[in-house]
């Protein structure tokens, strides 16, 4: 989990202190922290809250937080790649029925690509900057591929 903090600082809490980027839930048994390298350094990072929402009804459901590439690694597809393996690990490893998320406005068009709708109208998170509710329901994907 330490390992994740310089990225989530670069990209996420830049000009915050570090302190800002442990959050509540890092360390539960059922948080799923990963990491995508290039040449041994962590280039991409995301982690995974069982955690409910209120616009999220559901009792399986999935916070995704903390997806960040590094700024010198971006438009190369790593956080695509590392957004797939973490849904695929949620749905199939780890029963998630629903994932959702936090996402920047900036970010929103990425989810939306990647099978995330958005649940409400901007908001701010103040000392972040605006951002949606967006989720991506897994179960129907799961029974999707089952059918084909």
């Amino acid at each position: 989990m330490d390992a994740l903090i310089p990225l989530r600082h670069l990209v996420l809490r830049t000009g915050k202190p570090l302190s800002t980027c442990h959050w509540d839930g890092d360390t539960d048994s059922d948080t799923r922290h990963f990491a995508a390298f290039n040449e041994g350094a962590i280039v991409g990072i995301g982690s995974l809250y069982r955690r409910a929402h209120e616009l999220v009804d559901d009792g399986h459901a999935w916070q995704l937080r903390g997806m960040a590439t590094h700024p010198e690694q971006r438009g190369r597809g790593l956080g695509a790649t590392l957004l797939d393996f973490m849904v695929t690990h949620c749905r199939l490893q780890d029963g998630g029925r629903v994932m959702w998320c936090n996402a920047r406005t900036v970010a929103e068009p990425f989810y939306l690509r990647y099978g995330f709708r958005t649940l409400c109208p901007p908001f701010e998170i103040a000392g972040i900057g605006p951002h949606v509710v967006m989720r991506r329901d897994l179960a129907d994907e799961a029974r999707a591929s089952d059918s084909r």
